[in-house]
């Protein structure tokens, strides 16, 4: 369950398929599974709160970003993880993109981007250990 770190975080998070928010927060694959990141993704959360941010998730509607599966040569599967992004994005109601995934790589951009042209990207903190890639930490 992507966004099972929400049971825990003490806040009510808006789903920005069901109700407009100024932020979507795409939360991406480290920060909503890897048990090393949950506690900076919750205390994210809570910054986010704390400073009155208007944000939302994608909750189970959210795909892998498709960075990994395109570079080992899945263009395919990249492209359906793509097009699901794409649809939960439509779907969704909000002005900019907050992300704690590896957006600032190419796949992820292109296909973010797609759906949220002219819209804000801005990177939060991936792991509690402060590494940019953590799946290398330990």
């Amino acid at each position: 369950m992507r966004a099972k770190w929400t049971q825990t975080s003490g806040l009510k998070i808006k789903d920005a398929r069901k109700e407009a928010v100024e932020y979507l927060w795409f939360v991406g694959d480290y920060a909503s599974y890897d048990p090393r990141c949950e506690d900076i993704t919750k205390k994210t959360a809570n910054v986010f709160a704390q400073a009155g941010l208007d944000f939302g998730l994608l909750y189970e509607a959210e795909r892998n970003a498709g960075n990994d599966v395109r570079r080992v040569g899945e263009e395919g599967l990249f492209e359906m993880l793509r097009d699901k992004n794409q649809q939960a994005l439509a779907k969704a109601q909000f002005k900019k993109i907050v992300t704690t995934t590896r957006i600032r790589t190419t796949p992820s951009r292109t296909s973010i981007r797609g759906t949220a042209t002219g819209r804000k990207f801005s990177t939060t903190p991936r792991c509690s250990t402060g590494c940019s890639r953590p799946a290398r930490c330990r």
